[in-house]
């Protein structure tokens, strides 16, 4: 998946997700993510190779935009590169295979939100 460069994190953070919830709201796609999602809890070597390929290609994508932010001066305080990549796909997994609910454009502009505001000091 081609990482985003729109000139600003919240630009960048909304493209991205755009088009991983895009893959993400498809039926068989979600199948899929839970099918291997299951096998990796199963097992090791498999969970291994899962975590070290796909899982962390995705986190490594976001992590650029996340880092550029950084570079900019763009993220905000009290968040760290590893928190926002958490926050997202924890947010995006657990909806996956527990929730069962929408990973839809309501919830794009939600964490948009909360991952770009600027807190009060």
């Amino acid at each position: 998946m081609p990482i985003p460069d729109g000139g600003t994190y919240e630009a960048d953070l909304r493209a991205f997700l755009a088009a991983t919830f895009a893959l993400g709201s498809r039926p068989q796609v979600v199948e899929l993510l839970r099918a291997l999602m299951a096998e990796a809890q199963i097992n090791a070597a498999f969970g291994e190779r899962f975590r070290e390929t796909f899982l962390a290609q995705r986190r490594a994508a976001l992590g650029t935009i996340v880092e550029r932010a950084v570079a900019r001066g763009e993220l905000p305080s009290g968040l760290t590169s590893q928190t926002v990549i958490d926050i997202v796909f924890g947010t995006l997994w657990y909806r996956v295979l527990a929730a069962h609910r929408p990973v839809d454009q309501a919830l794009i502009d939600e964490l948009v939100t909360v991952l770009t505001t600027r807190r009060q000091s």
